[in-house]
Order: C-alpha cells, then structure tokens, then sequence
C-alpha cells in the first residue's frame, strides 16, 4: 500500500479564542512531506484544538492551514483528504471490521471490486489479515484501534492525524503498537501530525516534536535536540527529570562562571552569551549526568547523604540530601551500588552538563 506523493503541511499564525479564552497564540508550523510530527504538552496547552483545526473539524479564529500549496482554511473537513485516527476507536459497532474498514470507500462510491481490494491490502497492513467478518465487541482493544487506523488510511489520504490514539491501552501494548505505528507511517510516507501528553510516546516514535504551552509552541525539533537543548525552563522540567539551582552569577562573564546558591553552595557554570555579576540564572542538570560515590572525580563536587535509594527499569534513582540543604536525584546504572541509604557520599558533574537560564 502507498500513498500517492507525500504533501508537506503548513499551520500559519492560528488563532483559536472558545469566547474570552485564547486556546491557541499565533501558532505556526512547518511539515515537511512524509514527517511524522508529534504535537507534545500538558492537558491544555492546545495540542487537539490545533488538530481539529488542521482536520477542518474547527475554523481558526485567525490564521491559515496549507497542504501542499493549496490552502484549506475554510474547506470542510470531509473535503480535506484527511485520516483522523481517534482515542476512542469510534468504531460502528454493528458494522463487521470489513465494513468498518471498507466505510470511506463507500462513502467515495469505490467500485466493489477496488474497495475489497484495498480493504484487504489495508487489513494486511495492520495485521488483521482474517478478521474481517468479527464485530468490535470480538477483538481486544489493540486490535480495534488497529481497525481504526486501517479505516484511516484506506482511502489513502495526504494527511494522517491521530489524537492520543493509545492513550486508553496498557502500557506494554501501548509499547507494542508505537512500534507498529511507526513501521506503518514510514512504510506508507504519509505526513503524520500525533497529538500526545506521554513524552517517552513522542520520543520514540517521532522525526520531530512541537512542544505546546498555554496555546503557543514553546519549541520545535528533533527529539534529541528537545531533550539536549530546551529552550526554557518549562521544556527542560516537562520532558524529564531536573535538578534545579537558582543562582547569582558572581564571576565571569564569557567562558566558565560561578554563581552564588542561597545557601552557600557554588557552582561552575558555562555562560550562555554575556552574563553580568549579580544576575540570576537558574541552573539545571538531570539526574543521569549526576555522579554519586564515596569518591569522585567531576568539575565541581559537593558532600551530601544518600537519604533513598530505589531500582528503577533497569538502573537504580539515588535521592541525596547535600551539606547546604539542597535535594537532588541521581540516577546510578550500576548492577550493585557501593553505596547505601545513611552513607555519606559526593555528588558531582561536568560543567558542559548543566543547562543554564534566566531567572
């Protein structure tokens, strides 16, 4: 099964206001053809709003949707050559998966022949090859969203969006089907926009990620850059753990720093541009960059006490209290940690792994 050319996609300063609440701030967005893009954030950051704009189930307050070089801001949704894949399967429960799956090429008037032909290509994609007589009271919850996407891409549309369409499986089926999701997507090429709130989902699955927040997109880029490289201080928080010290800076302004921590504790720091003595910048370093042991060698080091110590899948997250008051997570990939709850231990890292930011 192929689509028939990959289009790329553009959102273009939209707008969305539900009465006297904006839902989305001048969003713009550039997919490329056959990208799978994921729209990451919390509940309420206008990930499924700028969906259903895109899918032409709402019309923006302000702003354009393109695909290729057409533009289909005002086009009704049914016209827009979309698949919508939802959370909820939105199956036709008294349809078998055939006609689950054969619906949107009725509603085009596919010739019989054509529609049992692309309906069984469809169900062959998916892995549901043999169940098209079942009703989706008979198939499992994996299985019936696997229809869904089935129904999804067997009219071949330019566009796919899914809406947190494994939001309601258990996680190791969830896992499963990420993989699935992927194979399928590059295996078709067709442009992919994914709305989801789980950052390990978007990670794995995604060429690029556009974090949301508050109705604007905070930050678009790949996932490593995401991760590596956030922006501000809510990216760095909202895709994974962080140690966080606010700081004053108190030498330096161009090469390595030290800043000032309330309590006492100073710190090294790489300066981001030009950073003047006194102001304050918040520094973050994540738990896998710390290193804990009775003995250590980092650019700075600092005493504390191993206060818990749990295993994690497959590494162990060590919670340490240092001399100055500060709490932090170190994550220790050890099969045996030297080092238990009650010990007195040093904690450190490299300068090149902290991020730094305004206050």
């Amino acid at each position: 099964m192929s689509i028939r050319s990959a289009v790329s996609l553009r959102v273009h300063g939209v707008k969305h206001r539900f009465q006297d609440v904006w839902a989305l701030r001048n969003v713009s967005i550039d997919v490329q053809p056959g990208e799978f893009l994921s729209l990451l954030g919390p509940s309420g950051s206008g990930k499924t709003t700028l969906l259903r704009i895109i899918a032409g189930m709402l019309e923006p307050t302000e702003g354009r949707v393109v695909v290729g070089d057409r533009d289909i801001t005002r086009l009704p949704s049914q016209k827009r050559n979309m698949g919508f894949v939802f959370q909820n399967y939105a199956l036709f429960p008294h349809m078998t998966v055939f006609e689950n799956v054969a619906f949107p090429l009725t509603l085009r008037q596919v010739r019989a022949q054509e529609l049992r032909r692309r309906v069984a290509e469809a169900l062959q994609l998916v892995e549901l090859s043999g169940l098209d007589r079942r009703y989706p009271a008979q198939l499992s919850g994996g299985q019936q969203q696997r229809v869904s996407l089935a129904r999804a891409v067997v009219f071949r549309p330019e566009v796919l969006l899914m809406d947190e369409p494994l939001g309601s499986l258990d996680k190791r089926l969830r896992q499963q089907l990420q993989i699935e999701l992927r194979r399928l997507q590059r295996e078709i090429g067709v442009t992919t926009i994914y709305v989801t709130h789980d950052q390990e989902e978007a990670f794995s699955m995604s060429d690029r990620i556009a974090v949301m927040h508050q109705g604007s997109v905070a930050q678009v880029g790949a996932p490593p850059d995401i991760y590596r490289s956030p922006v501000d201080p809510f990216i760095a928080n909202f895709v994974g753990d962080m140690n966080w010290f606010e700081v004053e800076v108190t030498d330096g302004a161009n090469g390595i720093g030290c800043a000032q921590a309330p309590g006492g504790v100073m710190l090294r720091i790489a300066p981001v541009g030009e950073r003047k003595s006194g102001q304050r910048v918040v520094c973050g370093v994540r738990p896998e960059r710390l290193r804990v042991g009775r003995e250590l060698k980092a650019d700075q080091t600092f005493r504390g006490t191993l206060r818990v110590l749990t295993f994690q899948t497959g590494y162990f997250r060590a919670q340490v209290d240092l001399a100055d008051g500060h709490r932090v997570l170190a994550d220790l990939h050890e099969d045996r940690p030297a080092i238990g709850e009650g010990d007195e231990v040093l904690v450190g890292w490299d300068t090149r792994d902290a991020l730094i930011f305004p206050a």
